[in-house]
């Protein structure tokens, strides 16, 4: 049809443009021999047919051509690595994180153990029956959001500073001084709304904030972020875990919870024997040199499928403030440090007045659990 409309349009362009006579007429021409399309005045040439009716030019439909890619390979992956069965414990380094599996199942008993930024893609169905920790293989102490390694340790403290992951602000530093004024404890950091938190989908490997750091020591990493991603159904009667690491004594805030995303293209149940984690850790307990800190916030639990079935427990709870049993006896001494945000607020360390006695530690706050009942297909 719109041939059609073209040729009309020309014809009346040629009929106002051309030259003008008093009788002309223009007409559409066919060749006979391969069909061509002519305008010409008044009659066709040899050869031609007139096209009295616009209507015949429309021809009929082509054949469809071969269907695409199916466009949820990227998400569930191609499932070239075959099925994934884990029977016994097994620790994955990054590449195994990597594969594209059919089927996933983690049998009773059993305990896989992977690196933070994990995305398991099953063409297949997804069960989890044993236990999944998730690692933030950055262990050691973090400065910023950046773990620290042999080299990055600041020469002085309080230089380093809390890890940020997804929280809104980073819990704060205990300050630094002597008795002769009260000496502050790391702020509260600030956590993420439910508004902002669902749009976290593909985490990456960042997850729970690090804790603060007192003076002479450091905060606990935060936990690490883990996304399940099944085009079959998704079943969890094991336990899923990506908590914040808890601090000693003497040492900063707690880490603030991981994330966990679970999606499936079907349905996802969560068995009364499921348990998903997402905690964050304890705050360090103080020391004759420096005063407890605060607690981790809790982390990120989002279920996202068209049927959502929830009969076991979700926990997002923050840190527990640190332990303040001993005293700051020590004329330089330090406040104690915040603990690290995430869904969930970090808790505040404690102040340490000139008396030695401690006061406004705080535990961390609780994170979300959410749930998006649609087709998470074109999320991510």
């Amino acid at each position: 049809m719109r041939i059609s409309t073209a040729l009309v349009a020309l014809c009346l362009c040629y009929s106002l443009s051309g030259p003008s006579e008093a009788n002309a007429a223009t007409v559409i021409c066919k060749k006979n021999s391969n069909g061509a399309l002519t305008l010409r005045s008044n009659r066709c040439a040899r050869g031609e047919t007139k096209v009295s009716n616009i209507s015949a030019l429309t021809g009929t439909n082509g054949s469809d051509g071969a269907a695409g890619a199916d466009g949820s390979l990227r998400i569930y992956g191609d499932g070239s690595a075959g099925a994934l069965n884990i029977t016994s414990d097994v620790t994955w380094i990054s590449n195994e994180a990597l594969g594209q599996y059919t089927t996933c199942t983690i049998a009773s008993g059993a305990t896989l153990t992977v690196p933070t930024g994990t995305v398991l893609r099953c063409s297949g169905a997804f069960t989890n029956d044993g236990t999944i920790v998730v690692k933030n293989t950055f262990t050691a102490p973090q400065i910023g959001s950046i773990p620290a390694s042999g080299g990055i340790y600041p020469a002085f403290q309080p230089a380093a500073t809390a890890g940020l992951g997804w929280g809104r602000t980073a819990g704060g530093n205990g300050g630094y001084g002597d008795n002769t004024a009260a000496v502050a404890g790391g702020a509260v950091g600030f956590g993420l709304t439910a508004r902002y938190a669902a749009n976290i989908l593909r985490p990456g490997p960042i997850g729970g904030g690090a804790g603060g750091s007192p003076v002479a020591s450091f905060g606990s990493a935060g936990g690490g972020t883990l996304t399940v991603l099944a085009k079959d159904a998704l079943t969890n009667n094991g336990t899923i875990r990506a908590d914040g690491d808890s601090s000693s004594a003497g040492l900063g805030g707690g880490g603030a919870g991981g994330i966990l995303i679970l999606a499936s293209k079907v349905s996802i149940t969560h068995g009364a024997a499921g348990a998903l984690e997402a905690d964050g850790g304890s705050g360090g307990a103080s020391v004759a040199t420096r005063g407890n800190s605060g607690g981790g916030g809790g982390g990120l639990i989002h279920l996202l499928a068209p049927t959502i079935t929830v009969s076991g427990t979700t926990s997002v709870l923050g840190g527990a403030v640190g332990d303040s049993t001993t005293a700051v006896t020590s004329t330089s001494r330090g406040g104690g440090a915040g603990g690290g945000t995430m869904a969930g607020a970090g808790g505040a360390g404690a102040t340490v007045a000139t008396n030695n006695s401690l006061s406004g530690a705080t535990a961390g706050a609780a994170g979300l659990v959410l749930q998006t009942t649609t087709d998470p297909t074109a999320l991510f």
